[in-house]
């Protein structure tokens, strides 16, 4: 299998899991910072965004932009002619993924985005489980993450609560997406949210006592509607302390699906029906590693 040679605008923490994958540049708006991170990580070339897209020979770009700037990022490197893969979120409105999605089509070229964990051994074993019966026809579903906020850790957290962040764009996608691939489309929704705490003091370094504004809702309460007739809930929140609230779980007839966390590939999983409890499954496929099937889909073309 050839390497597929990639570049990252956004320099961030970037994962060394696949060694077949050939990271030829990463860029920055700030390019001290695209080219500290370039000699970290043994990246041939840290540049400017402009450099990176007029490399004839990088052929993936991951957007690792803060979220407000995904949409006018995704069409430049779609314009250079670079196969796309965007972190969540993929836009920040529907009218925007269309018109992204569109010019990949008039390019011929393909995109992704994350979250891809859906694809993972833990949320893949959870397809099997529904798909051969194991908790009878699904009823409802409820999806919860509920944390006190970024600041306490992120070492740059004011992004998450502007434009294109805060709980439901940052980590609403993993448990809407986990559900979405289980139990199909939604058919419609309803939620309420509001902003928790005007403001925000940092608790991590190197930004420690400084103080925020919160520009977006930090709490969701929503509901959904699936075609198949389930009702799912979902809590979304950056305000909250401690709660006993399940990550996922979905009730069918026979009995409960608990799920593994969304945010990663795999984790455990329990089954309580009637009769029983299983709490031993062996993942699905035996591995829990990250899927990046853009890049295998990349060395079909001709």
């Amino acid at each position: 299998m050839r390497k597929v040679k990639i570049g990252i605008i956004g320099c961030g923490v970037i994962s060394n899991t696949y060694t077949w994958l050939d990271i030829q540049a990463c860029a920055d708006l700030d390019r001290d910072k695209a080219v500290s991170t370039a000699k970290k990580y043994g990246i041939p070339k840290g540049c400017s965004t402009e450099e990176l897209l007029n490399d004839p020979e990088i052929e993936i770009v991951i957007n690792l932009t803060i979220p407000a700037a995904h949409t006018e990022v995704n069409k430049q490197i779609l314009m250079a002619g670079k196969h796309l893969y965007c972190e969540k979120p993929f836009a920040l409105s529907l009218q925007e993924a269309e018109e992204v999605i569109s010019l990949a089509k008039s390019k011929g070229l393909m995109i992704g985005a994350a979250p891809e964990t859906f694809l993972g051994a833990g949320l893949q074993t959870c397809r099997k489980v529904i798909d051969d019966g194991w908790i009878g026809t699904p009823i409802s579903a409820t999806a919860n993450m509920i944390s006190y906020g970024i600041e306490t850790w992120h070492t740059s957290p004011e992004f998450f609560y502007k434009k294109g962040a805060g709980p439901m764009l940052d980590m609403g996608p993993y448990y809407i997406t986990a559900l979405v691939s289980l139990l199909g489309p939604i058919k419609r929704t309803a939620c309420f949210a509001n902003i928790g705490r005007k403001t925000r003091k940092i608790y991590s370094k190197p930004l420690r006592g400084k103080t925020i504004s919160v520009e977006v809702p930090t709490t969701y309460t929503g509901i959904m509607e699936f075609e198949n007739g389930v009702n799912a809930n979902i809590n979304m929140s950056f305000d909250i302390w401690m709660s006993n609230l399940p990550k996922l779980e979905i009730y069918g007839t026979e009995g409960t699906l608990i799920l593994p966390d969304p945010n990663y590939f795999g984790g455990k999983i329990k089954i309580f029906r009637k009769e029983r409890v299983l709490d031993a499954l062996k993942l699905y496929g035996g591995e829990d590693k990250p899927q990046i099937d853009i890049c295998e889909d990349i060395q079909e073309i001709p």
